[in-house]
């Protein structure tokens, strides 16, 4: 063999094992190590509670642990935006944001128009870059959606092509191993996904996609179509799954199919369940549990006509009456007040009381010339009940002082004998009044207080948690029996939260304009 003949042989061993070793380099996990300035680097635990504090540079992304001055030995996590954005929850479809070992997720653009799904282990020791969509597609409108959880895998759908095909793959990222799998692809001519359930338990999910809902089934990747012949948009219709998922719950408007229909999942039948007639029903509800189902309902006025309080897609959530479906029982019943409308209701977290808002007839009229296109105007309308409905018993019971005026005021519901409501509305919700057997007191902070996704409230870890703003400040209480604790503070612009499995996710614009992301440990 030649001299020169044998260099190249050599010069292409040479090139393989180069590319082999690159190859191995780009496939290993991104791995951010602590900052210089991050005390015992090498002895550091998993442990939240830890007090060092932690600082990490990672791209696009700056991480800290920091140490709470509010709450004794507890640290929170904070994350900002050194370039780009962070997506909004309406893309964390998740009710489980962190993994069982406090790996969590983050969407955020790049600043280069690329968005990419992060993994951020508890002690920040390790971000993974779990996907990518690349600037081109994002500009296409392609995005990242979060299922949830299931043990260590974080399940996701992706807008990508296959071949030539457009839609969402699925694909499951395991911390562990750092392995990214595909799952399925759904095929879709419009990149949306709307109402959906999550159920990790039997590994599946049921996911609303434009005119249909699919059950995707996740350690197969079957698709199944269970009800198509829907219409193209969720909020047309108001869908509702239950919260086991074995029933889908939905209003169609169309004048042939008007009414509340329920679909059967398992046995994939359709139900109509309240056809409208001298009565319309819309917008219909699950209870907690899934026991009960509830539907507003408006009858005919003197003139044979419907009148709604017209919303954005459909009727806004004041109505004659509501009918109550308790399925447990096989059995149906009405709320309604004799010279009122009511609205605004909700079940509380156990299922057994409802709360819901009234207002007098006159007052009515004046919500039906304004709706929700003028809501100065609908907030200058006096309601003036906050009730709570024993389910069990059928009975009502008015909560609020007479003498107070009442809008939609979130409320929490222990017992027919204690319970926490919003007071004003003038400028935002300002005073939370607790109630005890008797005993009223009201809890003023000073801040304008901001209800979880402004829904009912609920209890984590049986406190009550609030969000409270003012004059650039957000502050986070804990509230146990009317006594409130402030359990942290900063200074910037308020843009959303959400508490997801005892986490609160806390979104905002700091006094220089960086966005934040913060995770507080409940």
């Amino acid at each position: 063999m030649g001299f020169k003949k044998l260099s190249k042989i050599l010069l292409v061993l040479l090139l393989i094992l180069m590319i082999t070793v690159s190859a191995i380099s780009c496939g290993k996990q991104n791995t951010a190590p602590p900052s210089q300035n991050s005390q015992n680097q090498n002895n550091e635990k998993e442990d939240n509670t830890d007090n060092n504090e932690v600082t990490v540079e990672f791209n696009d992304l700056k991480l800290m642990r920091k140490i709470n001055p509010m709450v004794e030995n507890t640290t929170y996590t904070e994350a900002v935006s050194k370039a780009g954005y962070f997506h909004s929850f309406v893309y964390y479809l998740t009710d489980s944001f962190a993994s069982e070992d406090g790996n969590f997720p983050i969407i955020k653009e790049d600043g280069e128009k690329n968005i990419k799904l992060y993994v951020i282990s508890k002690d920040l020791k390790t971000v993974l870059t779990a996907d990518r969509i690349e600037a081109e597609n994002a500009e296409k409108g392609y995005l990242f959606y979060l299922l949830g959880w299931k043990g260590n895998k974080l399940y996701y759908l992706k807008a990508e092509k296959d071949g030539e095909k457009i839609g969402f793959s699925a694909y499951s990222f395991n911390t562990v191993d750092r392995n990214k799998k595909k799952i399925a692809f759904i095929e879709l001519e419009h990149l949306y996904i709307g109402n959906f359930k999550f159920l990790p338990e039997e590994e599946k999910a049921i996911i609303f996609v434009p005119g249909k809902y699919i059950q995707l089934e996740l350690a197969s990747g079957n698709i199944t179509l269970l009800k198509s012949g829907l219409p193209f948009y969720d909020g047309l219709f108001y869908p509702q799954i239950s919260p086991d998922g074995k029933y889908i719950a939905y209003s169609l408007l169309e004048p042939e199919r008007r009414g509340i229909y329920v679909f059967d999942v398992d046995n994939k039948k359709e139900v109509f369940l309240a056809r409208a007639g001298e009565r319309d029903y819309f917008t219909p509800r699950w209870s907690p549990d899934g026991r009960y189902l509830a539907l507003y309902y408006v009858v005919k006025n003197e003139k044979g006509d419907f009148e709604y309080v017209e919303g954005e897609d459909g009727p806004y959530p004041i109505a004659d009456g509501i009918r109550v479906i308790d399925f447990k029982e096989n059995k149906e019943f009405d709320i309604a007040l004799q010279g009122m409308r009511i609205g605004f209701s909700y079940f509380n977290g156990d299922s057994d009381y409802m709360i819901f808002s009234s207002v007098p007839l006159e007052n009515a009229k004046e919500l039906n010339k304004y709706s929700v296109f003028n809501p100065e105007k609908m907030n200058s309308i006096a309601f003036d009940g906050l009730w709570i409905y024993n389910l069990k018993e059928n009975k009502a019971k008015k909560i609020n002082e007479e003498n107070i005026k009442m809008g939609f005021y979130p409320a929490l519901i222990l017992s027919e004998e204690e319970y926490y409501f919003y007071k004003t509305i003038d400028e935002g919700w300002k005073d939370l009044v607790y109630y005890n057997h008797g005993s009223r007191q009201v809890i003023d902070t000073g801040y304008r207080f901001i209800p979880e996704m402004y829904q009912n409230l609920k209890l984590i870890k049986g406190n009550l948690i609030i969000v409270g703003i003012n004059n650039g400040e957000i502050s986070i209480f804990k509230v146990n029996k009317g006594e409130r604790k402030e359990i942290f503070r900063t200074k910037g612009v308020f843009r959303e939260y959400n508490i997801i499995n005892g986490n609160i996710v806390l979104f905002y614009n700091d006094e220089q304009e960086k966005e934040k992301l913060t995770v507080i440990l409940l």
